[in-house]
C-alpha cells in the first residue's frame, strides 16, 4: 500500500537515486489509548471500551498518481524451500491480466511492523492453550531484528490494544503476561481492526498480523466479507492458527461454508475462510493437530517473514476507479513457485 515518503525510501535508496514521491493512503480510527501515571512511557494500557468497538474503521484505498502498488513476494522451489538470491529479471507481473512493468524490487531484510493478536477467550483455558499462545508470542518477539516493531493485541468478544508498537523486547514480553481469559470470540472484529490498526500506525512499510484462535466466530459485527475488503485496502499478510480439535477438525473437513452449533446458531467453517483469507494476503494458515506445535509455526512465521522480496510497480491510469484489480506474480523460468497477494483496492480520484 501508499505509505509516506520516509519509509518508501529507507527501503529503496540503495537501489534507486531518484526521489520518489509517496503520500498516506491509508487512515483508521485507531484504538483509543490510557497509560496510567506508574507506567513507562512507552507502555500501552489495555483498552476496550464499547464506543470503540462501535466505530467503523475509515480506510482510505490505494492511490495511483505518483504511488507504487508494493508486494511481499515469496518464492519456493519445489521441495517448498524458500530461495534466495534470485534477482528481478526472474518476475513476470500482471494486473488484471496485463503485464506490468517491474519498477522495484529489493531482498527483503528490512525492518517490520507485526501485530499479533492472541484470542482469549474462556476456551483458551482448555489444555493449556492460552499458556502455550503466550510462548509462541515471546517466540516471535524474541527471534526478530532489533529494528523490528511489534504490536499486541488480545480479543474475545471485545478486541484490547495490550501494547502499541515497540522494539522494547522487554516490555513485550512482560505486557504479554497480561494477557488473561474472558467471555467469547469475535475473530473478524479483531482482525478488521488489527489490520486498520497497523495500517495506520506502524512505523515501517512491511507489515504483518499473526493472529491466534480456537473460537469459531459468534460474536463478531463484522462479516468475513469486511475482513477481506480490509484486507484488499491494507495488503497486510495474514498469518492464521487455529487451534481446534481433531473433531471439529473432522466437521470442518467435510467443506461445508457453514456449521450449525450446538445452540442451533450457524457459523463459518473457520478451515474455509481463514485458509482463503491467508491466500488472499500472501499469509499462511496452519491447524496444528497440538497446542504444543504453536511455538514451532512461531518460528516457522518469523523465517518466513525475512525469506521474501518487495517488488513493486505503477499501476496503470485506468486503475484510478475504486475498484479491485488483480494481480499475478510468476517465475518465467517456471522452475519456482511464486506467493504474493491476488490483488488490491485503488483509489478514487480527488
Amino acid at each position: 500500500m501508499g505509505k509516506n515518503i520516509t519509509k518508501f525510501l529507507s527501503l529503496f535508496i540503495i537501489l534507486f537515486t531518484a526521489t520518489v514521491v509517496l503520500s498516506q493512503s491509508a487512515s483508521e480510527i485507531p484504538l483509543k489509548k490510557t497509560t496510567s501515571q506508574s507506567q513507562q512511557p512507552q507502555q500501552q494500557s489495555e483498552t476496550t471500551s464499547k464506543n470503540q468497538q462501535d466505530e467503523d474503521e475509515t480506510l482510505e484505498p490505494i492511490k495511483i498518481g505518483g504511488e507504487v502498488v508494493l508486494l511481499n513476494v515469496l518464492i519456493t522451489d519445489t521441495k517448498s524451500r524458500y530461495v534466495q538470491g534470485v534477482v528481478k529479471e526472474e518476475f513476470e507481473l500482471y494486473e488484471d491480466g496485463k503485464k506490468q512493468e517491474i519498477s522495484f524490487f529489493s531482498k527483503q531484510n528490512e525492518p517490520i511492523s507485526l501485530c499479533i493478536m492472541i484470542d482469549a477467550s474462556t476456551s483458551m483455558i482448555e489444555n493449556g492453550k492460552l499458556i502455550e499462545a503466550i510462548k509462541a508470542t515471546k517466540a516471535l518477539i524474541n527471534n526478530r531484528n532489533a529494528k523490528d516493531e511489534v504490536c499486541l493485541m488480545k480479543f474475545d468478544d471485545r478486541t484490547s490494544l495490550i501494547q502499541d508498537f515497540t522494539s522494547d523486547s522487554q516490555l513485550l514480553n512482560e505486557q504479554s503476561q497480561r494477557i488473561k481469559p474472558f467471555g467469547g470470540t469475535a475473530m473478524y472484529d479483531a482482525l478488521t481492526r488489527g489490520m486498520t490498526h497497523t495500517n495506520k500506525n506502524s512505523r515501517q512499510l512491511r507489515q504483518a498480523i499473526v493472529l491466534i484462535s480456537d473460537g469459531l466466530d459468534q460474536h463478531s459485527r463484522k462479516t468475513f466479507s469486511d475482513v477481506i475488503s480490509v484486507a484488499q485496502l491494507t495488503g497486510i499478510p495474514c498469518y492464521i492458527i487455529g487451534l481446534y480439535t481433531p473433531e471439529e477438525r473432522q466437521t470442518f473437513a467435510l467443506g461445508q461454508t457453514k456449521i450449525k452449533l450446538d445452540t442451533g446458531q450457524m457459523v463459518d467453517n473457520p478451515e474455509i475462510v481463514l485458509r482463503n483469507l491467508a491466500e488472499e494476503t500472501a499469509g499462511q494458515a496452519f491447524f496444528p493437530s497440538s497446542e504444543k506445535e504453536l511455538v514451532p509455526i512461531a518460528l516457522q512465521i518469523s523465517n518466513e517473514l525475512r525469506s521474501g522480496y518487495a517488488v513493486g510497480y505503477y499501476p496503470p491510469s485506468t486503475s484510478l476507479d475504486g475498484k479491485y484489480h488483480t494481480i499475478s506474480v510468476l517465475s518465467k523460468s517456471k522452475k519456482y513457485t511464486v506467493r504474493a497477494r491476488r490483488g488490491y483496492i485503488s483509489k478514487l480520484p480527488e
